[in-house]
């Protein structure tokens, strides 16, 4: 730094005044205090502190009880087993780029079925979200889970999957996307856990491992004008399954909607209704599927709330009904979930 010291002004008479050694000495400490104040304001203040930089990884770890009732789908006037499940799901996603458009999402999940046991899950995610379009694609893996709802009898699956999903934007608070998937599984059908049947008498021993190759296909419209605060969404998919197993190939279409919202940093809630409509595409007339059609209706809600920054707790039911033009296959179940989730 220079430091310019100015003298006193030349007499009128011309001649110079020499300065005095105590003006020198007065105006070289001013100098030095002032350099070192505008050095002491570009340095971040003792104890202050610096924000750090944001981490580009969020994720979410839940923990769940969930009570299934009738969980095998038990026709009206059958027994009916109830079964709880408890879920540790963990969420992580990280977005790159200038303007963190790409991202990358992983999902890890454990659940316990009683009395059916552990069945694990593990899915990933890539995507690009830009101004006007958005894709993404993904797969999944999941083993040894059981479930009734795609046969008439219960079963223990293992399935991979890949998805994908591709949107546009014609104006700013309108999304309109179409999506796909095909999914593979293996069933293995399982004996009645409990001395009763409550499905319809069948011989599981008569019955193949099934191997069913699913495609699904369809799109939506999403209106995104009010931003988080309330966004509607309708969809329409159709569902094609083809199995190894005589007669029970079958098209399934599904229309739903929806609604989502966030109200502030610790308030959201949602709601879905569903219709599905599945019919057989047996030809056979002596087959139990011979024109069989059935039909199902589901609503289902959630609430998160939280409870400090980090600490939220989930709330959320559903209930499904089934119908058939197959005498005897009218059914009702419920599900209902608590749980917490932390955020990070």
């Amino acid at each position: 730094m220079h430091l310019l010291l100015f003298r006193d002004a030349p007499p009128s008479d011309g001649r110079r005044l020499r300065s005095s050694p105590r003006s020198a000495r007065a105006a070289v400490v001013a100098a030095l205090v002032l350099s070192c104040a505008a050095g002491a304001a570009a340095q971040p203040a003792t104890g202050a502190t610096v924000p750090p930089t944001p981490s580009p990884v969020t994720g979410q770890l839940r923990v769940t009880r969930t009570y299934h009732e009738n969980f095998l789908q038990a026709p009206e006037g059958r027994p009916q087993q109830d079964v709880w499940a408890t879920r540790a799901e963990l969420r992580l996603e990280e977005r790159v780029g200038s303007a963190r458009r790409v991202k990358g999402q992983a999902r890890l999940e454990l659940a316990h079925f009683e009395p059916y046991g552990f069945s694990p899950a593990v899915a990933a995610a890539f995507g690009r979200d830009a101004r006007r379009y958005g894709v993404e694609g993904g797969a999944y893996f999941q083993w040894n889970r059981p479930r009734v709802d795609e046969a008439d009898v219960p079963e223990r699956t293992d399935a991979f999957g890949v998805t994908g999903r591709v949107s546009l934007r014609p104006v700013r608070a309108l999304d309109v996307f179409g999506a796909g998937g095909y999914r593979r599984e293996f069933a293995v059908t399982l004996v009645a856990p409990t001395p009763w049947s409550p499905w319809d008498p069948v011989d599981t021993d008569t019955l193949p491992d099934a191997r069913s190759d699913y495609t699904e296909y369809g799109g939506g419209v999403r209106a995104t004008g009010l931003g988080s605060v309330l966004v509607p969404e309708v969809g329409y998919m159709r569902l094609e399954r083809r199995v190894n197993r005589p007669h029970e190939d079958y098209i399934e279409d599904v229309a739903y909607a929806s609604l989502r919202s966030s109200i502030g940093r610790r308030f959201s809630f949602s709601g879905r209704y569903r219709y599905r409509e599945r019919a057989y595409l047996t030809g056979d007339v002596r087959s139990r599927n011979a024109g069989r059609t059935d039909s199902r209706h589901s609503a289902s809600g959630s609430v998160d709330l939280g409870l400090t920054r980090h600490l939220y707790v989930t709330v959320s039911g559903a209930v499904e009904d089934g119908t058939s033009t197959q005498p005897g296959r009218a059914f009702e179940s419920r599900v209902f979930e608590s749980g917490l989730a932390v955020r990070f």
